[in-house]
Parts: C-alpha cells; structure tokens; sequence
C-alpha cells in the first residue's frame, strides 16, 4: 500500500478515491482503478486549528495565538484591515469593536469581535489651563508644560497593573522632556509637586518610526 502524511485546515477536507475526510487520525482506504485492479492507501491526516482567542486588559487586545502573523481589523468599518496593526497586542485609538486575523502553519481564520472603550488622556488634572503634555501617544520624548514654576516635582510611570517603571524628579521646573525608555504600550503618568498640585496622565508610548 501507499503510505501518505497529509495535513489540511480546520473546515477543509481531501478526497481520496470516493472518501472525503474532515477528522483527524489514520485511515485505511481502498481505491479500484479502471481495470479492477485494487490499491490500499493508508492515510495519516492531522488538522491544523488557528488560535483565535484573545486576551483583553482594559483597551489592550493580545492575541493569544504564537508563532503567528498578525493583522487587526475594525469590524465597525466593514471589517476593515488596520494599517500597521501587525503586532500581536493593539491598542485602539479610538472606541469600537476589533477583531484579529491569525495566520498560523498556512491557515487562516478570525476571532470574535472585541469591544474596546478608551478612556480619557486626562484623568485627573490639578494644574491651570496652562498645563500641557504631548505628544501623545508619546515617540519616545515625551514634553510637559506645568504652566508655572513648581517646586520637587516629581513624574512616576507606571503600567496599568500599578507596576512603577520610571520615576524622574526635579528640584524646581515649569517645563521638561522626559526620555521614555519604556517598551510600547499604555502607561500612566503621575505628577505630583511641593505645592500638592497632582496630575494622572493616560500615556500611550510607540515607537518614533511607528505609525
């Protein structure tokens, strides 16, 4: 007999002869030619399934599937391709609905859609209309304007899950530039001051080469 190895995507199948196989495992199959004369195939066919699941934390969307290639799509627009979403988390910028198309051993298939809302950049602001922080989302330097002089400042950074991972001070400013060396993604920004003036800051960070 023929011995053959063979692997499909889940939802498709193969025809051997007058056999048409969906599920996984290894068959014996007999095949008659026009002469009468018979044949025995054994097949071992596997299935290739996509992990589709995704993980969310607050307006971060991971892709729990590895090993993959990766594009996000906004189905409020028609499922529409994300230019530049080629990573495995995303970050909206904007409220909506978004899912993930995953590549993985040569199938393809789409997650559910996920409902993303993003919260405001200001939470919590204590300084005058004078105040300003930008660019955002952030490309590595980040500049704060407090609006006036203020005295033992001090900025803390920290990911969403409360893990502090920069902290900066300066003894006395009104303006400064913050060199992140943070990797992407979604941040808050503490200010605190000697005048107990407070600011809390969404921070979104992205590469400068980024989109």
């Amino acid at each position: 007999y023929i011995t053959l190895t063979e692997s499909i995507c889940e939802g498709e199948n193969i025809h051997i002869g007058d056999s048409i196989i969906d599920d996984s495992g290894v068959y014996l199959i007999k095949l008659t030619n026009q002469f009468g004369c018979d044949s025995m195939v054994l097949l071992n066919l596997s299935i290739n399934s996509v992990n589709t699941a995704v993980i969310q934390s607050e307006e971060i969307l991971t892709a729990d599937a590895t090993e993959a290639i990766y594009q996000w799509i906004d189905c409020d627009n028609a499922n529409t391709l994300i230019e530049g979403a080629n990573n495995r988390s995303y970050t909206p910028d904007n409220d909506g609905n978004f899912a993930i198309i995953a590549t993985q051993k040569g199938c393809i298939d789409t997650s559910q859609c996920y409902s993303v809302t993003v919260p405001k950049d200001y939470i919590i602001i204590h300084f005058g209309s004078s105040f300003k922080i930008y660019p955002i989302p952030a490309k590595n330097n980040l500049h704060i304007e407090l609006g006036e002089i203020y005295h033992d400042v001090t900025i803390k950074i920290s990911t969403l899950t409360g893990r502090v991972v920069s902290i900066y001070q300066y003894p006395e400013t009104d303006k400064l530039v913050l060199t992140l060396d943070v990797d992407n993604g979604i941040y808050l920004l503490d200010i605190s001051t000697k005048e107990r003036k407070k600011g809390k800051v969404r921070l979104k960070q992205e590469d400068a080469g980024g989109p």
